[in-house]
């Protein structure tokens, strides 16, 4: 009996400011019988992005996770906000044959791995970023302050040490670029990492900061 191909599911992961966001929007916009982003239920408040969360209380998500409800859950930024990745959601996506995609950090990752084999899903990982100088400028451009932004900039050298246990690194500078090399590994395609590792981009943040606090 021939084997049933494993379903894709497409974790997108970088530090603030690199334009992951965007990109998984475009991929949803130009393609929507294809791809479609999974909501993320978040305890923290609404603000004008609420489409793309399901807000709850907190009692409401303890309940969730003690219903096993999600597929990895994770504490960002240091807010007391909890944010997690409905079960349900990514089964249902899969179930209409298109290719959910999950914007999470390194170790949401890492917990939505666990479940590849056990549902027979191929779990495909790309990793965005950017220069910090190029992050920096999009951070104030949407109204970060510049000590949050530097706070941010410091957290993104952590991110970036993770790299290596993704199956794709894009530098984000041009996004239809970006978005053709995303096609590429979705379809099997080889892709190239590019030269840019964890200790060039410290290199690069270091002489930023010491701009910034002359």
């Amino acid at each position: 009996m021939k084997e049933s191909k494993k379903r894709q599911v497409l974790i997108v992961s970088g530090p603030s400011g690199t334009g992951k966001s965007t990109i998984v929007h475009m991929m949803v916009e130009k393609d929507r019988d294809k791809y479609e982003l999974v909501k993320s239920v978040t305890t923290r408040k609404s603000r004008d992005d609420s489409d793309y969360y399901t807000f709850v209380t907190q009692q409401a998500f303890k309940n969730m996770l003690n219903e096993d409800a999600f597929l990895e859950t994770n504490e960002y930024q240091g807010n007391g906000a909890m944010y997690g990745t409905p079960k349900k959601a990514v089964m249902e996506i899969l179930e209409k044959g298109k290719i959910p995609i999950l914007e999470i950090d390194v170790n949401g990752k890492m917990q939505v791995e666990k479940y590849a084999a056990k549902y027979r899903w191929d779990v495909i990982s790309v990793f965005v970023t950017a220069s910090p100088r190029v992050i920096y400028k999009r951070l104030l451009s949407r109204g970060e302050s510049i000590q949050e932004s530097i706070r941010r900039l410091r957290a993104s050298s952590g991110e970036m040490t993770h790299i290596t246990a993704y199956d794709l690194v894009v530098i984000n500078e041009n996004l239809n670029v970006t978005l053709k090399s995303i096609d590429l590994l979705l379809s099997g395609k080889t892709n190239i990492f590019p030269n840019f590792s964890a200790g060039e981009y410290d290199k690069l943040l270091q002489i930023l900061l010491e701009e910034i606090d002359r």
